[in-house]
């Protein structure tokens, strides 16, 4: 759970599986030349709108939506947390010579999590609103990106609008965060998994 969490603050994707929807087709700006998808390293989501911007730089507009509704995501004492929720983002990407160098993406998320299994809402409330910049120290290889994250990676309240959890504040390219970490166990936040239970149990 505790993992599934950091994933949602940022450094993967979200509180628990996710259906990830990826629409549209590959148009090509007019006035702009046109690009060879299948030629870029690693190969831009469906639905990006790319373009060759200045010899051999191309810059490509994607998003991605992903969508939650009524699904299973862990328990508590009076029974199964489900997640209902929306995650939009959008992105740039930057690739030189085919070879991908350089990525920036916003996101912005809303949901709600409910012991009902047929809810439409709820008063455990999520939202999250964060930017990332991923540079590839080598083009094109995944295994050499170093990422930078800002804003607010998580937050949940509760009835009363407080913050139970609260990931926020920024990720440097070394790893270091600065900002609040308020995270959901006990071991980690004294007090903040019994705040979660009442909250999703009373």
């Amino acid at each position: 759970m505790t993992s599934t969490l950091v994933q949602r603050a940022g450094r993967s994707v979200v509180l628990a599986a996710l259906l990830a929807a990826a629409l549209g087709a590959a148009p090509v700006a007019a006035g702009s030349r046109a690009v060879d998808l299948d030629l870029l390293v690693p190969p831009p989501p469906p639905g990006a709108a790319c373009m060759a911007v200045a010899n051999d730089t191309v810059r490509c507009d994607t998003f991605k939506d992903f969508v939650l509704v009524r699904e299973p995501v862990f328990e508590v004492p009076c029974g199964t947390v489900h997640e209902t929720s929306t995650d939009h983002r959008d992105g740039i990407r930057w690739y030189r010579g085919g070879l991908l160098v350089k990525r920036h993406v916003d996101e912005d998320a809303t949901g709600f999590w409910s012991v009902d299994p047929t809810a439409i809402d709820g008063a455990v409330r999520l939202y999250a609103s964060w930017s990332s910049t991923s540079s590839w120290l080598v083009p094109g290889d995944d295994d050499t990106v170093r990422e930078r994250f800002q804003g607010v990676g998580l937050r949940v309240t509760g009835p009363s609008g407080s913050p139970i959890v609260m990931i926020a504040g920024q990720d440097a390219l070394d790893g270091s965060h600065r900002g609040i970490v308020r995270g959901l166990t006990d071991d980690f936040t004294p007090g903040a998994w019994t705040a979660l239970v009442a909250a999703l149990c009373d």
